[in-house]
């Protein structure tokens, strides 16, 4: 599992690239929380990074007048929107990691394979039920076929992917 502790040196190769020094330089100047037990938490410091780059960001653009102004604060979003998708990364590997993310890919393939066996089933219901109605009345036919389709149905609702991969 993937700890929210890390030492300076990563939370900068996670924030960054910048150096360890720098990251030392934001705690001493209150950017980020100051780190307990030499570690900083990579959540909380994220945050406030981007709070501090986002109030930046907001001071420059209110005031600006010359091109190195416009530079800055070009370059302070720029930095904002680093840290944002490392943010956003670093979250999707923590929910991957704990099994709450899967691969796109492996979600539509899955999905394709549910359909499938499921259009198979239903394509079988005629064979199944052809032999069955041909010496009932109508209602009771109708009561079949109805079993039929909830019998179906059933089969999609209880779907494990595992079992597919076993029957292909």
């Amino acid at each position: 599992m993937l700890s929210d502790r890390v030492r300076a040196i990563e939370l900068g190769e996670y924030l960054g690239p910048i150096s360890e020094r720098t990251v030392r330089d934001w705690a001493s100047r209150g950017i980020i929380p100051r780190a307990s037990g030499g570690r900083y938490s990579i959540k909380a410091c994220t945050c406030s990074a981007i709070a501090h780059f986002q109030e930046e960001a907001k001071r420059a653009s209110s005031g600006l007048s010359d091109d190195n102004e416009d530079m800055q604060a070009a370059l302070l979003a720029a930095k904002l929107r680093i840290a944002e998708a490392t943010a956003e990364q670093e979250e999707a590997a923590v929910a991957a990691a704990r099994g709450r993310l899967l691969p796109a890919g492996e979600v539509i393939a899955e999905g394709a394979k549910m359909v499938a066996a499921f259009r198979a089933r239903l394509l079988s219901l005629p064979t199944t039920a052809a032999p069955q109605v041909v010496e009932l009345s109508a209602p009771e036919a109708e009561a079949l076929l109805r079993s039929l389709v909830y019998e179906a149905l059933a089969e999609l609702a209880a779907y494990d992917p595992g079992d597919a991969d076993s029957n292909s």
